[in-house]
């Protein structure tokens, strides 16, 4: 199993906005990528639009929190 954390934070202060956990087959790195890529995306956009709900949590779809 592969197993990568992202997390989106601020500059100063790494004040930490979102947070997500993404595991795979080592055999599927290309579509764990892909799915990161994704989610990172949307995670963005998410805080983009309702900044004062920050920091949270936004689990990625099949994310193990």
């Amino acid at each position: 199993i592969f197993r990568v954390a992202v997390e989106i934070f601020t500059v100063p202060g790494r004040t930490v906005l979102a947070s997500q956990i993404h595991e795979a087959p080592v055999d599927d790195v290309v579509a764990m990528q892909t799915e990161i890529a994704r989610a990172t995306c949307e995670a963005v956009r998410l805080l983009r639009e309702t900044p004062q709900e920050a920091p949270r949590i936004i689990p990625a779809a099949g994310a193990q929190l």
